[in-house]
């Protein structure tokens, strides 16, 4: 399969799950050059009633098959934003859904660094997302 056919068959998947879900929010589809599948960044318009942030990932999250969510830190070590990323499949493809959180969700995330100094994901369960975005902290949850 040629570039241009992988590209096309991921767009395609990725509509077509979006059509059988309407209500997700809008993305930037990047193909990964390094055979890792396929980047969905978040795009969405809060303007026109769409979920960023946590809430988005989240919605996303439920409609992948073996969803495995992440965080880490978004900016420098004394910033408090995290992407916060879901990482499954729409139709065997692998996909990454993400978006940058500016809650303090970033409490969650463990330190940790590999050899060459760039942060390691944290893994948190789909429960922990769904109850840090209905309450809008993590305070209380666990």
């Amino acid at each position: 399969m040629t570039p241009a056919q992988q590209e096309a068959a991921v767009l395609l998947a990725v509509g077509e799950h979006m059509l059988r879900h309407p209500d997700l929010s809008t993305i930037h589809v990047v193909n990964g050059p390094d055979g890792r599948g396929s980047s969905l960044q978040i795009s969405a318009y809060r303007h026109l009633g769409e979920l960023t942030e946590a809430p988005a990932v989240l919605a996303w999250a439920k409609t992948l098959t073996d969803p495995v969510i992440e965080i880490r830190p978004a900016g420098g070590p004394n910033e408090q934003h995290v992407k916060v990323r879901a990482t499954g499949t729409i139709a065997g493809i692998a996909v990454e859904v993400w978006d940058v959180d500016y809650g303090d969700l970033g409490r969650w995330y463990k330190q940790h660094n590999d050899d060459e100094g760039r942060y390691i994901y944290t893994t948190i369960s789909l429960d922990q997302l769904a109850a840090y975005s209905a309450a809008g902290t993590v305070d209380g949850v666990s």
